[in-house]
């Protein structure tokens, strides 16, 4: 997909597509760059007031949250507020043939296929992405759902909704309930740089597209130099290959200044925090680092209890629930995983392997084959049917929960 930035912005129109309600988030992050019309295709609601339709639509979602015990009324109503008071117009389809050459920003993925008819666009290429346009790192965030799902569905190319490039197998923590199996190591060897570099200039050269690349462990900030690194990579630069950007850490170690100073430098970088309580000793002064350094970030594991995928090595299905598993599962859409050289399905696959629980089907990364060989392997492996050994030792998204981050035998790695 195309990048759009304020910086290069060259008064062309704006038309976002999408259901008018999935756009608000986009329209709210423009309200400070831009006061000209911004228009919308929503087909459904062509010709309508948006401020109108916008204030009746928040309404209920005040009173939707309010049953349940959330007071956001001030805030939403400032939204309504600034919505209002924008020039906002909703086109049918019927009327956004002459937007061709203008920035068509694609917010949703509902009506994807009717967009590219009525725009005359042969596929996502053909789109400014709306996590490129926006600003605020929560709003990235919340797109990045509909990326992911849309990008699995474009079986045309090679578009991927999420990778994980995991960096080192070494944590500062060791969680009992880790979904990535990382308690189950007893003594994780060092992953090679050449063999993590290599594998994702091969995987960037053989996809179209990538929703969210993300850098993970075990702990990534264990491998700081392998970061900058990989943010450095022109392969990764090329910004049509990857929306967005992603690092997870658990909050027990500081990023360096020269790593930093790389980071900043990457728009499409968001920071992920996963917040255990004490136990993130040091999440206080990595927020502030980050702020600091105008790096976006969000925060998650406020919540008291993780879900439970199962114990790998003593729970095995049978070939019907495997597959039930496997065909209801959102991990294989956003959770591909990269682990010594090789592309899994997801962690589970990846460190089940790599742990010798079970022998995993992959595709090799680092084959001497040609870029449109790994091209095609890539695509068979990440459309195929038949679940991964995994799946008959996964709970799944079962809805039984477990106590977040609680420590065996104390950490993996002295800090």
């Amino acid at each position: 997909m195309k990048e759009f930035t304020w910086e290069n912005y060259d008064k062309r129109r704006i038309l976002l597509c999408g259901p008018f309600h999935v756009c608000m988030s986009v329209l709210l992050d423009f309200s400070d760059s831009y006061k000209g019309t911004i228009y919308i295709c929503d087909n459904d609601y062509a010709g309508d007031d948006y401020g109108a339709l916008a204030e009746d639509y928040l309404v209920k979602c005040i009173e939707s949250y309010e049953e349940k015990g959330i007071y956001i009324r001030e805030m939403i109503r400032e939204d309504i507020s600034v919505l209002k008071t924008m020039d906002i117009r909703i086109l049918s389809y019927d009327d956004i043939g002459g937007f061709r050459d203008e920035y068509v920003i694609l917010v949703g993925k509902t009506y994807f296929k009717q967009y590219c008819k009525a725009l005359g666009f042969n596929g996502l290429e053909d789109f400014y992405s709306a996590v490129s346009a926006l600003k605020k790192g929560f709003a990235k965030q919340y797109y990045f759902g509909y990326f992911t799902s849309l990008y699995r569905k474009q079986k045309e190319g090679l578009y991927i909704g999420g990778v994980e490039i995991v960096l080192t197998k070494r944590c500062s923590l060791r969680c009992r309930g880790c979904a990535n199996l990382m308690q189950y190591y007893d003594k994780p060897d060092r992953i090679p740089a050449e063999t993590v570099i290599g594998s994702v200039k091969k995987l960037l050269s053989a996809v179209d597209g990538i929703a969210m690349f993300k850098l993970l462990g075990g702990e990534p900030l264990l491998e700081q130099d392998l970061i900058a690194q990989i943010l450095s990579l022109p392969e990764l630069r090329d910004n049509r290959k990857a929306l967005g950007i992603q690092i997870t850490t658990n909050g027990t170690i500081l990023f360096r200044e020269d790593v930093l100073k790389v980071m900043q430098q990457e728009k499409r970088l968001g920071i992920l925090l996963s917040n255990y309580g004490d136990i993130s000793s040091r999440e206080a002064e990595l927020k502030k680092q980050l702020e600091e350094y105008g790096i976006a970030f969000s925060e998650i594991g406020l919540r008291d209890q993780w879900c439970e995928w199962g114990d790998p090595k003593h729970l095995y299905h049978d070939a019907d629930r495997a597959k039930y598993l496997f065909d209801y599962c959102k991990n294989k859409s956003f959770c591909t995983t990269v682990l010594d050289g090789r592309f899994y399905t997801c962690p589970r696959a990846a460190h089940g392997d790599s742990l010798e629980f079970y022998d995993e089907k992959s595709v090799d990364l680092l084959a001497p084959v040609e870029t449109e060989v790994l091209r095609e392997q890539l695509k068979a492996y990440y459309f195929r049917e038949d679940p991964p050994e995994a799946c008959a030792r996964c709970l799944g998204h079962c809805g039984i929960r477990t106590e977040r981050a609680t420590q065996t035998n104390g950490r993996m790695i002295r800090i």
